[in-house]
């Protein structure tokens, strides 16, 4: 593992940094996408799958998904979710029934803006 990396796309450098702060703040769109695992809320707002809980906390915010599918992976499920027209990843201990509501919660600090 390095201490920077760098993310290139069309012979252009979009970020560099240490990968920690990459994977946390992409600067762009293209970063989001090709670093981990992202969760769109829309065309500019994204978060990371691991950041959302099903228990609401101090400044947080709901949002009601649909359960699409769900695998097992040993002492977990891989869910994928429906918002808005929008496939969702989220991974719990718990197994959500196929068509059911999940509301997940999100602290507004994780809301990235690319």
């Amino acid at each position: 593992m390095s201490d920077a990396i760098a993310v290139c796309h069309a012979g252009k450098v979009e970020q560099y940094g240490a990968p920690e702060d990459v994977y946390a703040a992409p600067a762009t769109e293209f970063v989001a996408k090709f670093i981990g695992s992202s969760n769109w809320i829309d065309e500019h707002h994204m978060f990371r799958p691991e950041q959302a809980d099903t228990l609401p906390q101090d400044d947080t915010v709901r949002f009601d998904t649909t359960v699409k599918s769900v695998q097992f992976l040993g002492s977990s499920y891989q869910q994928q979710l429906e918002y808005k027209g929008k496939e969702w990843s989220y991974i719990s201990h718990q197994k959500n029934a196929i068509g059911s509501v999940l509301s997940l919660y999100l602290p507004k600090a994780a809301i990235v803006t690319v």
